[in-house]
């Protein structure tokens, strides 16, 4: 009982795309390279659980995602302005969907703390042990709030990257709180980031990469069984 196998897998079923033809390929990265792919890898984990924490390998979510998720509410256009998912699903900064990582989540009492490591071969800049570090503390009541921070760095990323490739002193850092009963709930987040986002011409090579600050908020009201009203606002 006090050990326990994970596995986790999450596919994306693509049926028709931009250039109307069907894909298949297995390769295992980010979501850009994934683009024209019927089947691509959202999530694939392997790892144990013990009762000194638990340690996972693959593509899985980020610490990072364990406080940008607390406003990621929304249908649509959730998670734009904390850095969660830059460059596709956030997989080559290890913000989002990281890509090659390891990671170790333990919790004592309220306070859950997750460590992730990535390791791959995408630069001349590759390091010996790890190519990214990821690390959050939340805390969690029994009263349903919940806060933390968490912070990302880049280490092998090149001045000039491709589409697979991060970018040089690419780091974020985000904080956020929430609130959450049966009837109400709000988060607010708060993230700050240097050469983390570029401009939006994505699989361009000469993308342009920026500093940023971000701010999300999310309110819901739920009525009853049936009926709710939300709302949230992004900033970046």
């Amino acid at each position: 009982k006090d050990l326990w196998a994970v596995v986790q897998v999450e596919l994306g079923l693509r049926i028709v795309d931009n250039e109307r033809k069907l894909v298949y390929s297995g390769d295992p990265g980010g979501s850009i390279q994934e683009f024209d792919n019927t089947i691509t890898t959202r999530l694939g984990v392997l790892g144990v659980d013990t009762k000194w924490g638990s340690l996972t390998w693959g593509k899985q979510i980020s610490p990072y995602y364990n406080v940008a998720s607390l406003t990621d509410e929304l249908s649509a256009f959730g998670g734009e302005a904390s850095g969660a998912f830059n460059l596709g699903d956030g997989s080559i900064s290890a913000t989002g969907r990281a890509s090659y990582s390891s990671q170790y989540n333990n919790k004592f009492g309220p306070i859950e703390i997750s460590l992730q490591l990535q390791h791959r071969t995408l630069t001349e800049n590759n390091k010996k042990f790890s190519d990214s570090y990821v690390g959050s503390v939340v805390y969690e009541s029994d009263f349903g709030f919940t806060c933390g921070f968490a912070y990302a760095k880049v280490l092998d990323g090149v001045e000039q990257p491709t589409i697979l490739q991060p970018k040089k002193g690419d780091e974020a850092g985000v904080v956020g709180a929430a609130f959450k009963n049966k009837h109400f709930q709000f988060g607010a987040v708060y993230s700050v980031a240097h050469n983390h986002d570029e401009d939006g011409s994505g699989v361009d090579t000469n993308a342009v990469f920026f500093d940023n600050y971000g701010i999300e908020l999310f309110a819901e009201y739920t009525l009853n069984k049936i009926w709710a009203a939300y709302a949230g606002y992004n900033y970046l």
